[in-house]
């Protein structure tokens, strides 16, 4: 169980969030430097817009008072018609840009002097949004000391290229999320099917063998909950350190997801049985086998490969191998007991991605959310992000993706895993009663929820094209494959069955339900297949006695 936990860990940490208002800064350095003449900026159009290109624009002149702050009219030279450079702190946003208003100038552009990697938004009030129509944005230091060390006289040009409508980076990645969840549930439910006959031949239950289903009640639910809301919240104060955590967890449980995907395959090509002699392994009951220790050095060789180039521009082939791998070794391994179980993970774990998303930014500083900071990569000095999410680089070219926290298309392990969970358990629940289906469908309830799946990931890609900004997947995807799951049970009069899963009906408490016809026809008809199990193992054991005799 402990295990299974750490698996759950890393569902929830990484959805996609919304961008702040970026602009970029180019330097005029005609004759000039042949370095990087592009810098990131964030404004706030509230108070004024910038122009998509700088095409046909006049170059401003750059005035350094980056050494004070610009809340008094201490400026020795005049700054009109220029871009005043000022220093965060002490007074408001809004307060500095007034005053360079007031002197004439164009541009208050706040230097912030802090440590911090990602850049704050200007924010204000109504009233100071009506009184200031000039830009006000805001530069990391690091960077306005590079610009200023370009050229002697400084000139730059302000503006904010529009982003591309659409790029289909995510229709690749929500097709690659889609096969995932599919050849996942298929696998998770077939293997467990299999691994039910196996305990049926040696006589034994399924409460005998906790591998089968992860028990997951009210209670369970609640404290995972409690437990990703506090492991997230820490993330927010101590990233630079956590981060390195929740990487060498990843990088193990990665391993042996890797590994365990891989094993039924490299089994079918490396047919060698030979064991490692006993002496190598004297504490095991039984020595591995050779191919076996050589696809584990594989995969942690190709987990370490990762590992150390893992901020190179090819790691997200890596990552993703190593993604697909978890998604599908975990949904393989955790499968729920019933409808039951799904929809109380799933129901609270939606609130968790809106209070996270949307009602924590009222409580943070500079508005905000505890998400989006966790998964842009904190506010330090690290740089590392998030290994748990599946992404994909943009294919069109956009000249702002330097200025993002992250240059891909992103989609969170939680956004495959969670909802996969469902569409597994509907998988194995079609599986179980396929030999009662008459007249529909063998796996009506895996195919339906797959495609609510699919159709919860295009709401995902409207909802980003509408609103031109980040979403967390789950808010579409939890009504969408529970909504579907619930429609189904309902028109064939089995949502009894479906809700309790293995427990209904059961011998003791529902036989008399079955008697008077209040029970569902499925429940009817699994008793009653039951019954006839039962008879036929008597008899199975019958000829097994006369056997031995």
């Amino acid at each position: 169980m402990a295990s299974r936990l750490l698996q759950l860990i890393f569902i929830l940490l990484a959805i996609k969030v919304a961008e702040a208002e970026v602009g970029l800064v180019k330097v005029d350095v005609s004759g000039g430097s042949d370095k990087e003449n592009t810098f990131c900026i964030n404004y706030n159009s509230l108070y004024n817009t910038l122009p998509t290109t700088y095409d046909g624009l006049v170059a401003l002149p750059v005035v350094d008072y980056s050494y004070t702050y610009g809340c008094y009219d201490n400026f020795t030279d005049s700054v009109q018609g220029k871009v005043v450079a000022v220093s965060r702190g002490n007074c408001t946003f809004a307060e500095k840009a007034a005053l360079i208003q007031s002197l004439g100038g164009t541009v208050a552009l706040v230097v912030d002097y802090s440590n911090a990697t990602q850049m704050a938004v200007p924010g204000g009030n109504s009233t100071s949004y009506q009184e200031v129509n000039i830009t006000v944005a805001v530069m990391l230091h690091s960077d306005f000391k590079t610009l200023m060390d370009l050229v002697p006289d400084v000139k730059v040009w302000l503006y904010s290229p529009q982003r591309p409508e659409f790029d289909p980076t995510i229709i690749a990645i929500f097709a690659l999320a889609s096969l995932c969840v599919v050849t996942g549930a298929l696998w998770s439910a077939t293997s467990h099917q299999k691994t039910k006959q196996k305990r049926g031949v040696r006589g034994e239950t399924e409460e005998e063998d906790e591998s089968i289903s992860l028990g997951m009640g009210i209670a369970m639910s609640v404290a995972l909950l409690v437990f990703f809301s506090l492991t997230l919240t820490l993330l927010y104060f101590f990233y630079d350190y956590l981060v390195y955590v929740v990487m060498a967890i990843f990088s193990l449980g990665g391993t042996n997801a890797v590994y365990q995907v891989c094993l039924p395959l490299w089994n079918r090509i490396v047919q060698c049985e030979t064991r490692v002699p006993v002496s190598r392994f004297p504490c095991m009951p039984q020595p591995p086998m050779v191919r076996s220790l050589v696809l584990l050095l594989l995969s942690t060789g190709f987990v370490a490969v990762w590992l150390v180039f893992r901020n190179e521009s090819f790691a997200w082939i890596l990552q993703d191998m190593i993604g697909i791998c978890f998604c599908l070794y975990v949904m393989k391994s955790l499968l729920m007991p019933s409808l039951k179980a799904c929809t109380v993970l799933l129901g609270l774990l939606f609130f968790y991605d809106i209070f996270f998303v949307f009602i924590t930014p009222y409580f943070t500083e500079n508005g905000q959310s505890v998400m989006v900071k966790v998964a842009t990569g904190g506010s330090g000095q690290s740089k590392e992000q998030m290994p748990i999410v599946l992404r994909l680089p943009y294919f069109l070219p956009y000249s702002m993706s330097k200025c993002y926290a992250d240059k891909y298309s992103l989609l969170g392990f939680g956004d495959v895993i969670l909802p996969g969970l469902l569409v597994t358990y509907n998988c194995a629940f079609d599986i179980k009663t396929h030999h009662t289906a008459q007249g529909r469908c063998k796996y009506l309830y895996f195919i339906a929820t797959s495609l609510a799946y699919v159709v919860g990931l295009g709401l995902t890609g409207v909802a980003l094209f509408v609103m031109k900004s980040g979403q967390p997947a789950l808010l579409y995807l939890v009504p969408c494959t529970l909504i579907t799951t619930f429609t189904i049970a309902l028109w064939r009069q089995e949502f009894c069955y479906i809700w309790r899963g293995h427990q209904c009906p059961k011998k003791n408490d529902d036989i008399g339900a079955v008697r008077s016809g209040s029970a569902s026809p499925q429940c009817k008809r699994q008793d009653g297949e039951r019954e006839e199990g039962e008879d036929e193992e008597e008899g199975i054991a019958s000829e097994n006695q006369s056997l031995i005799q």
